[in-house]
């Protein structure tokens, strides 16, 4: 049977992570036909091997960044619908049920899980109540906040949007200087509106904040999107004053957005 939703997952070398994610992706409570392809850039560690187990297809890009695996997952992918996700985030079983309903409205040219979570698996106590605090109250803050004005960015553990929508822009930007999810956003937003849909809860690991502060200064300084541009895409198509929305004023929410970067900060620690 020929598949209706493509869930596609670039991996480079996630023994720690992938058989659970794969696990409950191929485990869904749903009649819709789906089809799950794993795009590998050569792992040399067990990430294949384990993938075997519950992909329905694995592919290779020897290219490594998650723009290039993204896109050589879709194009080995048939569904008409597409599910990217990754690798160390853990997802319901009703995912993909959930999803299909709002593909079904052939309404928007792309949405994301707005309810996400970070697990720490070291079980430190206050590093679970950061998480608390980015995923449930900050993050969800500032995508009600973008939703709002049809400025939403997409994050790529859960960005869904139909084929027709991949092939008009050409997927996923490889270029290093962006964040590969956020600037596909971009680049889709003159095709139709974008969503959230914050009753899927999604989990993800907290790796991408244990770099150490070197790296990921390092990391970030080199993309162009930065907190600027991210100010001035979400206000730029503003009808409203801050006040009128959240009783904010725009240093306010400088402010906010500082202790985003902060707590990120905290958890690299």
């Amino acid at each position: 049977m020929t598949p209706v939703i493509s869930v596609v997952m670039p991996t480079l070398n996630e023994e720690k992570y992938v058989e659970r994610t794969l696990n409950c992706l191929r485990n869904q409570k749903t009649s819709i036909p789906y089809e799950i392809v794993v795009c590998d850039s050569y792992s040399i560690d067990k990430t294949v091997q384990i993938a075997k187990k519950y992909a329905d297809k694995i592919v290779f890009e020897p290219k490594k960044g998650i723009a290039y695996g993204r896109n050589t997952g879709v194009k080995n992918s048939s569904g008409k619908y597409i599910i990217n996700v990754d690798a160390d985030t853990y997802y319901p079983n009703d995912f993909i049920q959930k999803a299909y309903k709002v593909f079904k409205q052939e309404k928007y040219v792309g949405f994301f899980c707005g309810h996400w979570d970070l697990y720490d698996g070291r079980s430190v106590w206050w590093k679970k109540i950061l998480c608390i605090i980015i995923g449930r109250f900050i993050f969800s803050l500032v995508l009600s906040y973008m939703n709002l004005r049809n400025t939403l960015l997409f994050a790529g553990w859960s960005l869904c949007t139909p084929r027709w929508v991949f092939d008009k822009v050409g997927g996923f930007s490889t270029n290093p200087c962006v964040v590969e999810d956020a600037q596909y956003a971009l680049d889709i937003e003159h095709l139709g509106l974008k969503t959230y849909i914050p009753n899927i809860k999604v989990r993800s690991s907290v790796r991408r904040f244990t770099k150490g502060i070197k790296d990921s200064i390092k990391h970030y300084s080199k993309l162009k999107f930065t907190f600027n541009d991210l100010f001035y895409y979400i206000t730029r198509k503003s009808r409203y004053p801050f006040n009128k929305i959240f009783g904010i004023n725009e240093p306010d929410f400088y402010i906010l957005i500082s202790l985003f970067a902060l707590i990120n900060i905290a958890l690299i620690l």
